[in-house]
């Protein structure tokens, strides 16, 4: 019999548009399951974060999240690549959502050409279901903006 093992490469460099560039290993978590996620219980419980970004297939990315917030982990996830559809179930189970303007606008159809546009990406976003999002601007920086239960029930009125 034999262990499964998974190998994820990731490096990370900024191009000199400030703008993140990562080089992976390409389908290196295909087989990932969410099976090989919860044998890792013990490991999940004893790490503050748990993060997942799409270097799993997003279905798995989805069962991560919701498992992590069973075990009581704080969760992260970033939906880059690029992504036109994110399933309401991560953003309730993402405590911080990571992406860039892009992603942002592709998510939510909002142009973001200016800070009322970058401003109305983020409130969708949290009005979706996560608490805490940090969209980055590039060589502009990022906008960090938490929203508490309080402020939820004010957008939804």
């Amino acid at each position: 019999m034999y262990e499964r093992v998974y190998l994820f490469l990731l490096f990370s460099a900024v191009n000199n548009a400030g703008e993140p560039a990562f080089i992976s290993m390409a389908g290196a978590n295909r087989h990932l399951i969410i099976e090989d996620i919860m044998a890792a219980e013990t490991v999940i419980k004893s790490c503050p974060v748990m993060v997942c970004d799409k270097g799993i297939p997003l279905k798995i990315a989805a069962a991560a999240l919701k498992y992590g917030k069973s075990l009581d982990c704080r969760t992260l996830f970033n939906p880059s690549p690029k992504l036109e559809f994110v399933p309401d179930d991560v953003y309730v189970n993402t405590d911080v959502l990571v992406l860039n303007k892009e992603e942002g606008e592709s998510l939510t159809s909002i142009a973001a050409c200016d800070f009322e546009g970058v401003k109305n990406i983020i409130l969708e976003l949290h009005k979706r279901g996560t608490s805490h999002v940090v969209l980055t601007l590039g060589s502009e920086g990022a906008i960090s903006s938490e929203m508490t239960l309080e402020h939820k029930s004010e957008l939804s009125v």
